[in-house]
């Protein structure tokens, strides 16, 4: 199951933003997703459950967006 590891990539991204732009709190995540990557947004939703920590992302939700190709990104993490 690889969404593990991308949404481990992705938690790791967002901590980074986080401190990089002061935030206290992480409240949404939007991603885009080839349809050709072959991800389970199910299986992302399960994982960013499991591996969001701490007060940081404690009501933090993760969006998505499935587009044509192969195209994986986090479009936009937002906070306060």
């Amino acid at each position: 199951m690889h969404e593990v590891s991308l949404v481990h990539e992705i938690v790791s991204i967002a901590i980074e933003v986080a401190e990089k732009e002061g935030l206290s709190r992480i409240s949404e995540i939007k991603l885009l997703i080839g349809e050709n990557m072959s991800v389970l947004p199910d299986s992302l939703e399960f994982a960013f459950q499991y591996l969001k920590n701490g007060k940081l992302m404690e009501d933090a939700v993760l969006r998505w967006e499935i587009c044509p190709g192969r195209e994986f990104s986090i479009s936009y993490i937002e906070g306060e």
